[in-house]
């Protein structure tokens, strides 16, 4: 049975793979992304051939859905006034300014395990044995912004 990905949430300048040679396309999010959508949108960004070196590709992104954190709410409602800005603005720059900040705390960006820990870490650094809850959970692709992710 052939797996159906939906991609509505990909993002529009994310790259595609087209490399039917690559060992890896069973399990590339890349690779399944670029063979259901390479008829239904204009050819963007791609990633070449080229890099796949020595049996890693640069840019795989494995085609398992991730549990995600998905928004944040109420993440400061047990936080004192005197902390209250400073954690904010550490975390605005950590996950990329103010734009950005709102795309995750209001659930249309989902938080991966790694950047939960660094809001974990947060909260410990100022005292708070909890950090705040998040608005929810769900199972979905991650689409690796970051530019390259290695097997």
């Amino acid at each position: 049975m052939e797996k159906h990905y939906d991609f509505s949430a990909m993002p529009a300048d994310w790259h595609l793979c087209f490399n039917v040679d690559c060992p890896f396309t069973a399990l590339c999010l890349r690779y399944a992304a670029g063979q259901q959508l390479s008829a239904q949108r204009p050819m963007g960004n791609a990633v070449y051939p080229s890099a796949l070196v020595d049996g890693q590709c640069d840019y795989f992104c494995s085609n398992q859905p991730v549990r995600l954190a998905v928004g944040f709410s109420h993440l400061f409602d047990d936080v004192r006034a005197v902390h209250a800005s400073l954690m904010r603005k550490e975390l605005k720059d950590y996950l990329g300014g103010n734009g950005t900040y709102y795309l995750y705390r209001n659930g249309r960006q989902g938080l991966t395990d790694e950047q939960q820990d660094w809001i974990d870490a947060l909260f410990k650094r100022y005292g708070y044995d909890k950090a705040g809850a998040y608005d929810g959970f769900q199972w979905l692709y991650h689409y690796d912004s970051t530019g390259t992710r290695n097997l």
